[in-house]
């Protein structure tokens, strides 16, 4: 039931996307992360119009996404982590990040993107979801054994997060064992809103939009590009919008107020039913 009232989909940006790739005049996309494919279709659509090429990243696709690559001659999907594929599929226009949402992955992500666009012309448009809550500092694996020791930080699968709070919680927003949450909140290295805000130290050429709704998306982009004051001019009203914020701080509390009326309602269920 929770997942029906939940909007946390690339494809709630779709307008805003489309009209940034057709700023660009984009041909070949990158896709990192096609989950049940219902944004991915619409690329390919996209890419279909334009004659251009998608490249959809996705170590465990759905039926949905293999047969929707399958079908079309504009898209190619490689069945493999980003960090390994990225080095196969050569400098993009566009690239669009919403995989494993934590500092190690993104930050490579990341860099492996920029050193294969260093004979490019210009770098490539990059959108970046989960800048915002709950990831935007905190790690989430979905396949802890392929981050390295060193660059994980404790985690569990059992708690959950929630809003002005640090700490893990019994019960809040959590994966049912489909990811784990970083332990703890905030320092060096945690986070995808922290491996952001590192790239930009790293290379200053680029700037960041913010949308800040429906778990934030960052959009990355050179500065100085032919491109960069049609893009500004479109983003501007989006960009760091507080009226967004509060809307999305509203969406977030009856959410997690949501999952906690469920949580309540099965413990009730389960102590006048105990054999259930």
């Amino acid at each position: 039931m929770t997942d029906q009232l939940l909007l946390y989909s690339l494809a709630e940006f779709e307008t805003i996307i489309f009209e940034c790739l057709n700023i660009i005049q984009a041909k070949r996309i990158l896709e990192i992360g096609c989950e049940a494919g219902h944004f991915t279709n619409r690329l390919i659509e996209w890419v279909e119009q334009a004659g251009g090429m998608l490249y959809c990243v996705e170590p465990q696709p759905s039926e949905t996404v293999l047969n929707q690559c399958h079908q079309s001659k504009h898209a190619r999907l490689i069945v493999e982590t980003s960090l390994t594929a990225l080095p196969q599929i050569g400098p993009c226009d566009c690239c669009l990040i919403d995989g494993d949402h934590n500092y190690y992955t993104v930050s490579h992500e990341l860099e492996l993107i920029w050193q294969q666009c260093q004979n490019a012309e210009q770098q490539p448009l990059i959108f970046l979801h989960d800048i915002g809550w709950p990831c935007a500092y905190r790690d989430v694996y979905y396949s802890p054994e392929q981050i390295p020791i060193e660059a994980r930080h404790p985690f569990t699968y059992q708690q959950g997060v929630t809003l002005a709070c640090q700490e893990l919680i019994d019960g809040g927003f959590r994966g049912e064992g489909a990811f784990a949450w970083a332990v703890h909140q905030g320092g060096q290295q945690n986070g995808v809103m922290t491996a952001v805000n590192d790239f930009l130290e790293r290379h200053n050429s680029f700037s960041l939009a913010e949308i800040p709704c429906i778990f934030g998306l960052g959009i990355l982009y050179q500065s100085n590009c032919t491109y960069a004051r049609k893009l500004q001019d479109f983003l501007s009203f989006y960009d760091k919008n507080i009226l967004l914020a509060k809307l999305e701080q509203n969406r977030l509390h009856l959410y997690l107020k949501v999952l906690e009326l469920q949580d309540q309602l099965l413990a009730l269920k389960q102590l006048t039913n105990p054999l259930q």
